[in-house]
């Protein structure tokens, strides 16, 4: 393939590039890519299709509105993903943050990695579901 760019959508990096094999731009998984070789070879820079790589769907899943009210000490994390201009400060140590992701066990798990440094507001069916996932987590720290 020849490469193009690197692109951090969703929870993963890619690499778009033209694949000589399809004779056509793809999109590539990084961490799917293995035993790769660089080579000397050189190409030359093919018209890149930007706009037409840059709406493909990594995630279906429908977004939610999801409140947070996160504590100062994870708002880099939240600013790496989701930009400042989601925080509101709340306090002298909190802020509100207002931001759209998916109510899955991924979002989740990216929440619940901020232990009890961020609570989830809003949605109902968001909290539901780290209810659930912590419930579960409790369970298995109960068998041990």
């Amino acid at each position: 393939m020849e490469p193009y760019r690197l692109l951090w959508k969703g929870e993963a990096w890619y690499l778009q590039g033209y694949c000589l094999s399809r004779g056509d731009f793809r999109t590539f998984k990084l961490l799917r890519m293995c035993n790769l070789t660089m080579s000397d070879q050189k190409f030359e820079i093919r018209d890149f299709p930007m706009e037409r790589l840059d709406h493909i769907q990594f995630n279906k899943t429908s977004l939610v509105r999801v409140k947070l009210k996160i504590h100062e000490g994870v708002k880099d994390l939240v600013i790496a993903r989701f930009g400042e201009d989601c925080l509101t400060p709340e306090g002298p140590e909190h802020y509100i943050a207002e931001l759209y992701m998916p109510v899955d066990d991924l979002a989740c798990g990216y929440l619940l990695g901020m232990g009890t440094r961020c609570v989830c507001l809003e949605p109902g069916e968001m909290r539901e579901k780290m209810r659930q996932i912590s419930s579960e987590i409790y369970g298995l720290y109960q068998t041990l």
